[in-house]
């Protein structure tokens, strides 16, 4: 995500809300392939980025809306 993206939901992490919450409160990412970004394997092993899961990501509907309301 770039910086114009993330800002928002980091601010609404102040309000109580998990990252976790935010991104799926946004729809910016599907729940399974959240899950499976934040999982303790994924994040503990370095690796290449997903290209597929990012421009997946930066394709879909909710994170098309959202840079359209920025």
């Amino acid at each position: 995500m770039t910086f114009r993206i993330s800002t928002e939901p980091v601010l609404q992490k102040n309000l109580n809300a998990s990252i976790k919450e935010v991104i799926l409160e946004y729809s910016l990412i599907a729940k399974e392939d959240l899950e499976k970004i934040l999982s303790p394997k994924e994040m503990t092993q370095p690796k290449e980025p997903d290209k597929e899961l990012i421009n997946k990501i930066k394709s879909g509907k909710g994170y098309m809306e959202f840079l359209s309301r920025l």
